[in-house]
């Protein structure tokens, strides 16, 4: 449910630190959304070059839309990945059609949808921001001018599909898909209006079946747009009450001091209507909001529903907006004035628990006698004026007389973040649990959400290479309660070379038999799915062996089987790419049994090609104290070089650059990291005994 503010002039008008603190309080104050201009000039309270208070200036060429300033876009990306810090998603205009048109217009359809190129890319991989073109749009009908304005959504959808997109047309009254223009364009319908909400939300509600309507402007607090109604609380609640009751996904609330941030916005942040809005996601939020169907042909509320009109003062208007669930499980009506009204409570699916609800205080009051059937008609009146003294009430009917859930799910455990390249983290947690059910998750990035999911486990995709990520989850049910969220869980992604990812090591076991016909050893963690298992076997003749694991990889021999000189033991290294995630376990086979030893070392690494991750192999032997596998030139930018050694006494150290994964039964497994290409060899020291060096290349994610 979209629950929005319009600070439309915040990246021009404030700094970090009172951006900071308004974000701070707006998130207190239950907002999860706010419109802000990406522009700013006079038309919505900025300077006339469109600069920000410390003289930063959009373009350097003025009035060139090609002519981005990096100083100024920075600004715009801190302001937005500071809105993510406190759960607001951005409604972000990139170019606000009421002070721009002509930039648009000088500049042409060409560099207009250059710019819109320009966003696209900048900002596609941003999680919280919803485009918001137009504004006062007011000659959308003029071929040329909505041309220019499109342009730009369309460069930005052309780099940025995935984002949602929307348009503010023209006041008194529109929606945005008034123009056909945009159709293609917008997956989410603006309405607008300064006239009784109801009539405008049901209009865009009625246009499209798959596309929502929420209600972007209406009527600011503390401002008279018509000269008919001031924007007082009872002007705020008949909007917000009629928008929610004619289907839609939610509203933007205004303020004539924080859309432009004039003299004295601080001391008018938590006011009356900001209260007011608390109490209508306070109705909301719990119940089943999004399945409401507004009772547009007046079949639950069948008399007393007043005088329907999509012109005229807000404040002389007495319709009575209504809704209900297709299930019959709820019903919802708001009413400016005192009145009598009739239900048909055979529209309702059980007997019938009946509130009303004060909407200038947020409480509620039983209804004498209920709950009542669900048969007939039935009258309600209100009880009087409300706690502020007017005569505007919501009456509640509820199927069965259950309480409303209002018990959020635990909350999650266990999350763990793994980064498998240098632009995916991966993620996992364990399962909440909830008194009715758990309808999912919301993940956050570095406190901004980025995606809702009924798995517990995700893949962050589009990441920066070398950068860290911090994660939490919260749960939340089917009635809206959320989780407090879970601990943190940081990752850094790897780094990247020439589109290449640099591998990791995830984690390595190693067990010996001294006699039979296998061997298994058991990663501690899970494996998680794309990474590679490389694995190394040393036995004691000269039998094949062949490995599986308890996931159902492939395993394929890299190098190997290589032997001392004159020696029957071997030693092989393996690999399976790609593999399955899971709790694993691998089984080393042996043609011959074998009568001394057997070992089986086991190793995860992330990062590296899931197609075709060998690049280079050597391998080699001897008897002197240093161990050798030889040298390879790899091809690849970027490397992980595995070596394996099996010594006839004990192996003692790595070589240069190598760290040593294990040094189990006197042998090692090492590796290294390598980002240029070159002649490479793995290397070890020993005691002086006979030996076997072994090294496979595996190319990192994206070779």
């Amino acid at each position: 449910m979209i629950v929005g503010d319009s600070p439309q002039s915040l990246i021009v008008n404030l700094s970090e630190t009172e951006a900071a603190a308004y974000f701070a309080d707006r998130q207190a104050n239950g907002f999860n959304s706010a419109w802000i201009n990406l522009l700013c000039n006079t038309y919505t309270g900025g300077r006339s070059d469109g600069s920000t208070y410390d003289g930063i200036v959009p373009f350097t060429t003025p009035g060139d839309l090609s002519t981005p300033n990096p100083a100024y876009f920075q600004r715009v990306d801190d302001m937005i990945n500071l809105a993510a810090k406190y759960n607001i998603a951005v409604f972000l205009d990139p170019i606000e059609t009421g002070g721009w048109l002509s930039t648009l217009e000088s500049n042409g359809a060409t560099k207009d949808y250059n710019y819109g190129l320009y966003l696209g890319a900048r900002y596609k991989n941003f999680p919280n921001i919803v485009w918001l073109n137009g504004n006062d749009f007011q000659t959308w009908t003029n071929p040329a001018d909505d041309a220019d304005a499109t342009a730009v959504a369309e460069g930005i959808k052309a780099e940025d599909p995935n984002h949602i997109q929307t348009v503010e047309l023209n006041y008194d009254a529109s929606s945005s898909l008034d123009d056909l223009n945009w159709a293609p364009i917008v997956s989410l319908n603006a309405a607008y209006t300064y006239y009784p909400t109801y009539a405008e939300v049901l209009h865009a509600y009625n246009q499209s079946s798959s596309v929502p309507v929420f209600m972007v402007e209406a009527n600011y607090e503390f401002e008279n747009n018509t000269g008919m109604d001031y924007g007082s609380p009872a002007t705020l609640r008949r909007q917000e009450y009629w928008t929610m009751l004619s289907g839609a996904t939610g509203q933007l609330y205004g303020n004539h001091y924080t859309w432009s941030f004039i003299s004295g916005w601080q001391s008018n942040l938590d006011t009356p209507g900001v209260a007011q809005l608390q109490y209508v996601t306070a109705l909301f939020a719990p119940r089943e909001w999004y399945n409401l169907v507004p009772d547009q042909n007046h079949a639950v509320v069948t008399a007393g529903y007043g005088t329907f009109s999509s012109t005229g003062s807000i404040g002389a208007n007495n319709y009575l907006t209504a809704a209900s669930t297709p299930d019959g499980a709820l019903v919802v009506a708001y009413m400016p004035t005192i009145r009598t009204i009739t239900v048909n409570m055979s529209k309702l699916s059980a007997a019938v628990r009946a509130q009303w609800y004060d909407p200038t205080s947020g409480t509620y009051s039983s209804i004498a006698g209920s709950p009542f059937s669900n048969t007939g008609k039935r009258q309600f009146t209100p009880p009087g004026n409300n706690n502020g003294g007017l005569g505007d009430w919501v009456l509640v009917l509820g199927a069965n007389g259950v309480s409303i859930d209002t018990q959020p799910p635990t909350v999650p455990t266990g999350l763990t973040a793994t980064a498998v390249s240098s632009s995916q983290i991966n993620l996992s947690w364990n399962a909440s649990t909830d008194n009715v059910g758990v309808a999912g998750y919301l993940v956050f990035r570095n406190n901004g959400q980025i995606v809702s999911t009924t798995q517990t486990s995700y893949s962050d995709t589009g990441l920066s290479p070398s950068t860290t990520y911090t994660y939490t989850v919260e749960a939340f049910d089917a009635a809206g309660n959320i989780s407090a969220a879970s601990s943190p869980a940081t990752a850094t992604t790897l780094t990247g070379a020439s589109g290449a990812s640099t591998p990791a090591f995830v984690q390595a076991a190693a067990i010996q038999v001294t006699s039979g016909a296998s061997v298994s050893a058991t990663f501690a963690n899970p494996n998680t799915s794309g990474n590679l298992i490389a694995a190394y076997v040393v036995w004691d003749n000269s039998g094949a062996v062949t490995l599986s694991d308890s996931l159902g990889n492939t395993y394929v021999s890299a190098v190997g089987p290589t032997k001392y000189s004159g020696d029957k033991a071997n030693a092989q290294i393996f690999y399976a790419k790609n593999i399955a995630g899971g709790t694993n376990t691998l089984k080393a086979t042996f043609a011959a049994a074998v009568t001394s030893y057997g070992i089986l070392y086991i190793h995860e690494y992330s990062g590296i090609s899931q197609t075709n991750p060998v690049d280079v192999t050597a391998a080699s032997s001897g008897s002197a104290a240093s161990m050798n596998s030889g040298s390879a030139a790899t091809t690849s930018a970027v490397d992980l070089l595995f070596g394996a050694g099996e010594s006839n006494n004990t192996v003692t150290n790595p070589g240069a650059g190598y760290t040593a994964r294990s040094t189990a039964y006197g042998n090692i497994t090492e590796d290294r990291i390598v980002t240029a290409t070159g002649s490479y060899s793995a290397s070890a020291t020993q005691d002086g005994s006979a030996w076997v060096m072994q090294m496979v290349g595996f190319k990192g994610a994206g070779q």
